[in-house]
């Protein structure tokens, strides 16, 4: 900011306070997948040095073998300077009706923490090209064939799967094996323990259900939202149940969700209950948190009617589900709705076992021609069906689970499905959990 005129001192503080405060304000992405330092010089050098791989064996009296350590290709980075800036004059501030330069104060911190976002976020999307960034060995920094300078049998390392993979449980798989096998530039094993994935926001949705998920994602009832946070008042008048709970829904921070309960016991075995809950605003979560609040999900009503039959060891539970998205043209466009059923029944064995299964399918609205919400994952206008058994056995507070599941998509968007290319229709799933209860 250059300021003009025997009053810059006394406007320049407040236009720097503005400045600072929109610059808090966005909190940074970028440190998030890239290393962040500083450098006390217009250039920095960097290689890589790879030392002796394996230890030789020697017989008694044999001379000590020698060898030096191996030294890579050397990159140098050079430093680049951004700026940009405005001018304050005597004419700004007597015409200043509109608070301008407070305002270009603050455009001038979002420009800035916009370029950092900007600049760094072209290294990820070249990182399968390489046209600009390339890594020490001149390759792209993801590449199928990375060369291992230290070993002296020409292995290569791949950070990028030979057949591009669809954004599914499927292809996260496959990129997990491919980490498994990360070599150090000797070509020796390296144990990694990836914690990161980073996607496009248009897959916020599809990535909680994937990663925050143990249902089993895109089905009838992972587009409940099993956590949140808020305050619920119960109420029991004879055979009737009641609850309402204002709370934040899918997890979102923003106290703009409604949920509520009416049951009625028929008998001692037979309960019908209605379930609705909603979000009264419209908010799509933005920032490291986003993960954590499927966009679409966290703005739908949903309604569930569910009968429920318990006679000693056997449950059965039939419901119904219609969820529904209304259009936002700000937020994310079309809406859309789904129509589910599923069937949930469990038997109780003696010492503690327990056997569950669960048919279950749904529906989505729409088409790939008419561009409604994507709310199962799978492309607008998919259905999907999956069927669960989950056997669990329970010792005091321990419990064992396992689940095995397969699931069925028809009306598939090409890329969107399993596989390591997103086309296949079909996948089978399994897990195993223990823990303890309090």
């Amino acid at each position: 900011m250059k300021t003009q005129g025997a009053f810059n001192q006394l406007y320049r503080a407040g236009l720097r306070k503005d400045f600072r405060d929109e610059w808090k304000e966005m909190e940074p992405q970028y440190p998030g997948y890239l290393k962040v330092g500083t450098m006390d010089g217009p250039e920095i050098e960097a290689t890589v040095i790879t030392g002796m791989r394996l230890l030789l064996e020697r017989g008694d009296g044999e001379p000590l073998r020698y060898e030096d350590p191996k030294l890579g290709p050397k990159v140098v980075g050079v430093d680049k300077e951004f700026a940009l800036g405005f001018m304050i004059t005597r004419r700004t501030v007597e015409d200043d009706k509109y608070k301008k330069a407070n305002q270009a104060a603050k455009w001038l911190a979002h420009a800035g923490r916009m370029t950092s976002e900007y600049r760094s976020a072209a290294l990820l999307d070249d990182a399968a090209a390489g046209a600009t960034y390339k890594g020490i060995d001149g390759l792209a920094l993801c590449h199928t064939a990375h060369v291992l300078f230290g070993s002296n049998t020409g292995v290569t390392m791949a950070n990028r799967p030979t057949t591009e993979v669809g954004f599914s449980v499927t292809g996260i798989t496959t990129l997990l094996d491919l980490h498994q096998l990360h070599k150090d530039w000797n070509g020796d094993p390296v144990k990694t323990m990836p914690d990161t994935v980073i996607y496009s926001p248009q897959k916020i949705s599809k990535a909680l259900q994937i990663f925050e998920s143990v249902l089993e994602p895109f089905t009838v009832e992972n587009q409940e939202n099993a956590v949140n946070r808020g305050i619920q008042l119960n109420e029991t008048y004879k055979k009737l149940t009641a609850s309402l709970s204002w709370n934040d829904g899918f997890y979102s921070d923003r106290y703009t969700s409604l949920s509520g309960l009416l049951a009625y016991a028929i008998n001692g075995s037979n309960t019908l209950s209605f379930v609705a809950s909603g979000n009264a605003g419209s908010y799509v979560r933005i920032g490291p948190a986003a993960g954590a609040t499927p966009g679409f999900q966290n703005n739908e009503q949903i309604y569930n009617l569910i009968y429920t039959y318990t006679k000693g060891s056997v449950t059965i539970s039939p419901y119904y589900q219609y969820t529904v998205v209304k259009s936002n043209s700000t937020l994310y466009g079309t809406g859309a709705h789904t129509n589910g059923g599923a069937l949930l029944a469990n038997y109780n064995f003696k010492h503690g076992f327990s056997l569950s299964a669960r048919p279950e399918y749904i529906k989505s609205s729409g088409s790939p021609t008419t561009g409604e919400a994507n709310l199962l994952g799978y492309g607008s206008g998919s259905k999907a069906f999956s069927f669960t058994v989950t056997p669990t056995w329970v010792k005091d507070g321990f419990f064992l689970r396992g689940d095995l599941s397969f699931v069925h998509i028809t009306d598939l968007t090409t890329g969107a499905g399993f596989g390591t290319t997103g086309a296949n229709n079909n996948q089978a799933r399994g897990a195993i959990e223990a823990g303890f209860m309090f």
